[in-house]
């Protein structure tokens, strides 16, 4: 377990996810103070570091109404990234959920709107270098 109540990538000690969802009431609540747009709902969080497909998609076949944001780490270089950040998740296939053929099939077919295509469209100009920096190829 880790300074951030985390064990293997995802598992969360139960005070630790207390703490986490309470500091989300607590930052929402300013929010809404400010007139700040926000999503209804936060997902992914539990998977972090290691969203893979599968998980994706079940995320997704059971998203709530409302608008919802999923936490994810893409990337395309594991090595390089968790030297650079010190976190030993799985950049590159969360990135390759994200970009997936079915992933994109499973939004469309259930006209669920998402940004990921954009993201998707460009990650071929831009790519993250050793000094974590983006660069417009």
């Amino acid at each position: 377990m880790n300074h951030w109540g985390r064990g293997a990538a995802g598992e969360f000690s139960g005070h630790s996810l207390e703490a986490a969802v309470f500091l989300a009431k607590l930052a929402a609540a300013k929010a809404k103070r400010k007139s700040f747009n926000f999503p209804n709902h936060f997902l992914g969080i539990v998977a972090g570091g290691c969203l893979r497909e599968e998980c994706l998609l079940d995320i997704i076949r059971n998203l709530p109404q409302g608008v919802s944001e999923v936490m994810v780490h893409p990337g395309d270089n594991d090595a390089i990234l968790s030297a650079e950040c010190g976190w030993s998740h799985h950049f590159q296939e969360e990135l390759n959920a994200v970009c997936s053929t079915q992933t994109a099939n499973f939004l469309q077919k259930n006209k669920i709107e998402s940004h990921w295509g954009r993201f998707q469209s460009h990650w071929g100009r831009f790519r993250l270098t050793t000094d974590l920096k983006w660069n417009i190829m």
